[in-house]
């Protein structure tokens, strides 16, 4: 089964490309959708924070320790 999700639209526009050629967004439309999402993954992150001590099986935690970086946004 796929389950397919539809959260709407985001609209951003180029603002500025910065000294290392990476370009700066600003975001027009979609903010609310954009925030839901960060404490959506903030929440889950801090969930599964809270429960990786439990856990008992080195294979468990690997795999909580990779989604839990792949939730971490990177800044450049």
């Amino acid at each position: 089964m796929i389950l397919v999700i539809f959260w709407g639209s985001t609209i951003c526009i180029n603002q500025s490309t910065d000294s290392l050629g990476v370009q700066r967004l600003e975001l027009v439309d979609g903010q609310q959708r954009l925030t839901t999402l960060s404490l959506l993954f903030a929440a889950v992150y801090h969930a599964i924070k809270s429960h990786e001590k439990e856990l008992v099986d080195d294979e468990q935690r690997d795999e909580l320790s990779n989604l839990k970086r792949k939730l971490v946004l990177k800044k450049y």
